[in-house]
């Protein structure tokens, strides 16, 4: 039996029992329902001035949406993630710990304790502008969702650029490939520029993957970036122009002169499109750079 009760004058949570529930609820009430776990998403648009919609379809009783594991029988190998597990919980799990610790370092960047003992990993990704979303993007993830066609599994990115309005997600999925590439090295980064000891967005999120050959030269370049005015994306003019290109300095130089000329950020009262600019290519060139004093082949 589906249990209410109300929050505000005119807003109901509904404390569903299963994820079909959760789901016929959203069908129900469509745009006049959320889905809300940790809720630190909603805390961010009340103090913006955006009441709580009519329905609130809490997520928090849910176990099937919790917890970490590793799935090695699948044809290729991905940690699972319950969407609404707890941004500490995974700060602490020794699988993340071992094969993501990357992810750790961004989840300490992105809010104080008490928001990630709230927040969720399905929560900062579910409205597309989490400060994760660009590491997740870097990553290769994807997400598993439910929606009225049944469960499925999306990447991250086309899920992005294409939300349901109506989806669920169950599960973030990381494929380990993008830590483990065999003979191959790989080097990646997470940077974010930002307030985030206030409770805001960040200014600007981002988080790269280089796959090298044993001569230096990127196989593979994933580079993403996201804001408080800019859906997170990978910025695929960049990613084309590394591709086949060898660490050099040449090429740290010639990154920022890429960024410069193809990245179109947006404008806030905080931080202007120039500003952005100029930062994202001053990140990518150090990350070059780092890459390349840490490239095996420099070291022989």
């Amino acid at each position: 039996m589906v249990q209410s009760q109300h929050v505000a004058e005119r807003t109901v949570v509904w404390q569903v029992k299963s994820v079909e529930e959760a789901l016929h609820k959203k069908l129900e009430y469509k745009d006049q329902a959320m889905y809300i776990a940790g809720g630190t998403y909603l805390q961010l648009q009340r103090e913006k001035g955006i009441p709580f919609p009519p329905n609130l379809i809490s997520l928090a009783l849910l176990p099937e949406l919790q917890g970490i594991s590793l799935e090695e029988e699948a044809e290729s190998p991905f940690l699972q993630v319950g969407a609404q597990t707890s941004l500490n919980t995974c700060l602490r799990d020794p699988l993340i710990i071992s094969m993501f610790p990357l992810l750790v370092q961004a989840i300490k960047q992105v809010a104080a304790p008490a928001v990630r003992n709230r927040g969720t990993i399905g929560g900062n990704l579910s409205f597309g502008s989490g400060d994760l979303v660009p590491l997740l993007l870097a990553y290769d993830a994807s997400v598993s969702v439910l929606d009225d066609t049944g469960q499925k599994n999306i990447p991250l990115h086309e899920y992005i650029n294409q939300p349901s309005e109506n989806s669920l997600i169950i599960h973030v999925l990381l494929p380990l490939a993008s830590v483990n590439a065999g003979e191959e090295e790989t080097f990646s980064f997470y940077k974010k520029i930002g307030r985030r000891e206030a409770f805001t967005t960040s200014q600007l999120s981002v988080a790269g993957r280089f796959q090298l050959s044993k001569d230096a030269k990127i196989i593979k370049a994933l580079l993403t970036v996201g804001s408080s005015e800019e859906y997170p994306r990978h910025l695929e003019t960049i990613e084309n122009w590394l591709q086949g290109a060898v660490l050099t300095e040449e090429t740290a130089a010639g990154i920022h002169e890429v960024v410069m000329k193809s990245y179109q950020p947006g404008t806030d009262a905080f931080s202007s499109a120039k500003y952005r600019k100029r930062i994202l290519a001053n990140i990518l060139t150090a990350e070059v750079m780092r890459a390349q004093e840490n490239a095996s082949y420099y070291k022989e």
